[in-house]
């Protein structure tokens, strides 16, 4: 919210308060409260994205010149234990979004999507033209609907710009994210467990990513690309739980097995977001961490 009002935007926001993982009512509760506070001056619908006729009046009273487009479930062990839910959430809420952005005339059209819908990570650090092989469905939904939205591109001229961000973490993160459970277990002294301890993520504090996304909004040179946004820096899970170790020295760690549901993943080259949006991350893994554990 911040980053748009700095740039001297209106904002209108579309939350439909679901909870997607977090099971206990007091959490969810805080976790709202936390992100009514980050919403403070935005104009805020409490409806969903698959109430068309909703969405159309929100915008036909708003009169939006740019969607960002971030709603959905979020976590793909849900989408995978729900994929009719799943599907709806993820497909029909971006056509909804689409026909209302294309019926009001809006700008650009930027499409918040994920690394994956790469599915396994073929080298190291990979550029956005790697293969896009997804292997569960979140990955295969959420590239489903970059084709969607590349779609209206190409029949109605709605201008876009997608990008595929990766383990982003920091307040307000979902409870099921990775670093949001290993951080809230350090904070409570609760044992952490690892399921596997060997595996990369290319950690991208939530800062880093909201610039991202801010400037595949508002820079020229976005319009009809796509873009990796990370710290573009592999870690593993075992170096996050090491860093927590050193902010909470009693963290007790449980190694377990990897999960086989998740593709193999590394590092995101940012080349082309640096060259074309000037972009560039500005939290490392250590410095990430530190400021997400202190709000807790």
């Amino acid at each position: 919210m911040q980053s748009l009002t700095d740039l001297g935007w209106n904002v209108c926001v579309i939350d439909s308060r679901t909870n997607y993982g977090v099971y206990d009512p007091k959490l969810h509760e805080q976790n709202l409260r936390a992100r009514s506070k980050a919403l403070e001056g935005a104009d805020v619908r409490n409806h969903s994205i698959l109430d068309h006729a909703s969405v159309r009046r929100t915008f036909d009273e708003f009169k939006p010149e740019i969607v960002i487009h971030l709603a959905s479930i979020p976590i793909a062990r849900v989408a995978a234990s729900r994929p009719i839910d799943a599907t709806e959430e993820m497909c029909v809420g971006t056509a909804s979004l689409l026909e209302a952005s294309r019926l009001a005339g809006i700008k650009r059209y930027v499409y918040v999507s994920s690394s994956m819908t790469y599915g396994d990570f073929q080298q190291d650090c990979i550029p956005e033209t790697h293969p896009q092989h997804p292997k569960e469905p979140y990955g295969a939904l959420k590239l489903a609907c970059e084709h969607l939205v590349r779609s209206y591109t190409c029949v109605h001229g709605l201008e876009h710009s997608i990008v595929r961000p990766i383990a982003v973490y920091g307040p307000t993160g979902n409870e099921a994210f990775v670093l949001t459970r290993f951080a809230r277990a350090a904070r409570a002294g609760d044992a952490l467990r690892i399921y596997g301890p060997e595996t990369k993520l290319d950690f991208t504090y939530v800062d880093d990513a909201v610039r991202g996304v801010v400037l595949a909004a508002s820079m020229p040179s976005a319009a009809n690309e796509s873009f990796n946004i990370s710290a573009s820096h592999a870690r593993t899970l075992l170096d996050a739980a090491e860093i927590l170790r050193r902010l909470a020295p009693d963290l007790r760690v449980e190694l377990c097995p990897p999960d086989p549901l998740y593709p193999r993943r590394g590092a995101l080259s940012i080349d082309k977001a640096r060259r074309l949006l000037g972009f560039e991350p500005a939290h490392s893994l250590e410095q990430g961490l530190e400021k997400f554990f202190a709000t807790l």
